[in-house]
């Protein structure tokens, strides 16, 4: 996100973005964008729109809900464009963005399709779990089945700092047999607690 200009604010482990940072983020921008990664993160971004526009500063928020969407958000962006034909170009792009986060399970414990113990993988998308296992290259491929069963043309893989090395290869290699028209972009995210984020358009 840095390497396309933009301001980042660092939010990690479970440290969540405060109204303040976006206020101190926006210091010297006439125009501006906040590209929330999360529920709280879009709050607090609400929560800064008043103090921001007191400064004169023109401000949208995106209805952003994960990295991945904001990614879908930033490559749309020129800076060449009108201010708000770019807003809506970015709104749409991370609203025409479904994401998944594959996580491990910090202990024993429920969920909606069964119980999963501690260690086991999980897939969540929008924050429900779709699939469970034990071995996460079976399960990051069995969820990007089931993404694109839904359509898609360009799928995203964040990795995170947990991944192990073969995972982003076996995953692309998935996708080249199974579905060989869909474009594939990898990151190293370097995120903790997420061996993997999905993003597909």
């Amino acid at each position: 996100m840095r390497e396309s200009g933009v301001r980042v604010i660092d939010a990690f482990n479970s440290r969540r973005v405060l109204a303040q940072e976006w206020v101190d983020a926006t210091e010297s921008a006439r125009e501006v964008v906040l590209i929330p990664i999360d529920e709280q993160s879009w709050k607090s971004a609400h929560e800064a729109i008043s103090v921001i526009r007191r400064e004169g500063v023109r401000i949208a928020v995106l209805a952003s809900r994960s990295p991945l969407q904001a990614l879908s958000a930033i490559s749309t962006h020129n800076e060449a464009a009108d201010y708000d034909d770019e807003i809506v170009e970015m709104a749409t792009a991370a609203r025409q963005t479904r994401s998944a986060t594959i996580a491990l399970a910090p202990r024993d414990m429920s969920t909606d399709i069964g119980g999963v113990r501690a260690g086991d993988v999980l897939a969540l998308v929008d924050g429900e779990v779709i699939l469970t296992g034990t071995d996460l290259i079976k399960v990051c491929n069995q969820c990007v089945d089931r993404m694109l069963n839904g359509g898609g043309e360009l799928i995203t893989l964040v990795m995170g700092e947990s991944a192990p090395k073969e995972l982003a290869e076996q995953v692309q290699k998935h996708l080249a047999k199974n579905h060989g028209s869909v474009e594939v972009t990898t990151y190293v995210g370097g995120q903790a607690w997420y061996p993997l984020l999905i993003g597909v358009e």
